[in-house]
């Protein structure tokens, strides 16, 4: 910290950009993202850490993601990495979701209690205590897990499961929940991906346009030239 007191915008420390969003007395870095799955990549410095829907592409949104739930699910400070390990464990962080994770580093406990108690208020997130009941949030989210989880699910049946089980390097080629992930954010609802996996099963599809609508090529091309 450079002195004791002074302004900044909010906005500066809102990932994007928040205009409604007035000055405040803390001097904070720019934002680093993660994947809440993806612990070698978690900062073990202690800090400010935001969790939001993994539908989520706009992480100044402090509105809904898109598909009935909140974009941002919880707001932390402390040791980034314990923390998000932990989280891992608990039961409102549903088991498989991989999460978008935006984070500061703030070494100062006073500065990271500030900042925490902001980013709260800006985001109203679904998990945290503060602000009013949140039981249509919270089921929005474990709605909204579902159908994530049941989507990589049936996508991993499809393409693994079924034609690859034991093509174990095949697998390790695609994380299914990052499929989901990726297809919510470029505009696509569970009901459009419903839509094509049902098209696959119907035999109206191919599973190769069904690779193509999930963005990957198809199984035995990766089998041909991976030689497996």
């Amino acid at each position: 910290m450079v002195g004791s007191v002074f302004s900044i915008n909010l906005s500066n420390f809102v990932y994007k950009d928040s205009s409604s969003v007035e000055k405040e007395i803390i001097q904070v870095g720019a934002p680093k993202q993660c994947r809440f799955l993806n612990a070698k990549n978690h900062p073990t410095e202690r800090g400010v850490y935001v969790i939001f829907s993994p539908a989520v592409s706009d992480y100044s949104n402090k509105g809904t993601d898109g598909n009935g739930g909140k974009a941002c699910i919880y707001v932390g400070e402390g040791n980034i990495k314990d923390r998000l390990y932990r989280h891992k464990y608990e039961k409102r962080f549903v088991q498989g979701i991989d999460y978008e994770v935006i984070y500061y580093i703030i070494e100062e406990q006073k500065d990271r209690k500030a900042v925490e108690r902001i980013l709260i208020k800006h985001y109203d997130p679904t998990f945290n205590k503060e602000g009013t009941s949140k039981v249509t949030q919270v089921g929005a989210h474990l709605n909204f897990a579902k159908n994530f989880n049941n989507a990589a699910s049936e996508l991993k049946e499809i393409f693994f499961d079924r034609h690859f089980r034991d093509k174990k390097n095949y697998g390790d080629l695609f994380d299914f929940s990052v499929v989901v992930a990726r297809l919510l954010k470029d505009g696509y609802s569970f009901e459009d991906i419903d839509i094509n996996i049902n098209k696959y099963h119907s035999e109206e599809y191919p599973i190769e346009k069904l690779a193509d609508f999930c963005g990957f090529i198809e199984p035995e091309t990766v089998v041909e030239l991976l030689g497996l």
